[in-house]
């Protein structure tokens, strides 16, 4: 934790220390899971920058949903703030893509993925339906579709810094050191 420096530590009742902030993708219980048409895209773990790649694998009017399962936050009771970076890169003739981050089905706002890499940051109430034993065993999920018609092949979607704070205060983006290890993608997975 002494890597963290701009994060409040967290002391649970178990001993356990959490930084207030931390990359979802190192949250041991957190698992990613692909929901979307069989083949259609594969899902690549960055771990060098946080986060995740999307590749669109064949024309589909399916949505991909990279979800990050199982979080089980501490104090679930708490607030807690998903931050994130986003952009895509959409092939000649593709169409503009839509993303709709569901904190376990109580969040369906979307909003247009950009080219150029964008931070998004939203503050969540975890759902009471996924809170026991003070802590809150919810997912989130990236729903992505084309604004109208079909994704195509070969359009990339890049997430990045995926943060979970255990507030609502927003704070500087930092790798856990223990991600980087190895570096380069550490997971790929199709769906």
């Amino acid at each position: 934790m002494s890597n963290y420096p701009e994060l409040q530590i967290v002391n649970t009742p178990d001993g356990l220390e959490y930084a207030r902030g931390y990359n979802i993708l190192s949250v041991s219980k957190a698992v990613i899971q692909e929901i979307g048409r069989s083949g259609a895209c594969s899902v690549s773990r960055v771990v060098s920058g946080g986060g995740i790649d999307i590749t669109v694998n064949s024309d589909t009017s399916g949505i991909a949903v990279p979800r990050f399962q199982s979080l089980n936050l501490p104090y679930g009771l708490t607030d807690y703030r998903l931050t994130f970076d986003m952009w895509a890169e959409i092939p000649d003739g593709g169409n503009s893509l839509i993303c709709n981050v569901d904190i376990c089905d109580a969040n369906s706002k979307g909003f247009a993925i950009p080219t150029t890499r964008t931070e998004f940051s939203n503050v969540h109430h975890p759902r009471n339906s996924y809170i026991f034993d003070n802590t809150y065993h919810g997912f989130v999920d990236f729903e992505i579709r084309a604004s109208s018609g079909a994704m195509k092949a070969g359009t990339v979607i890049h997430i990045r810094n995926i943060m979970v704070s255990l507030s609502s205060d927003k704070f500087v983006y930092r790798s856990n050191p223990a991600d980087l290890v190895g570096g380069g993608v550490a997971y790929e997975h199709n769906c």
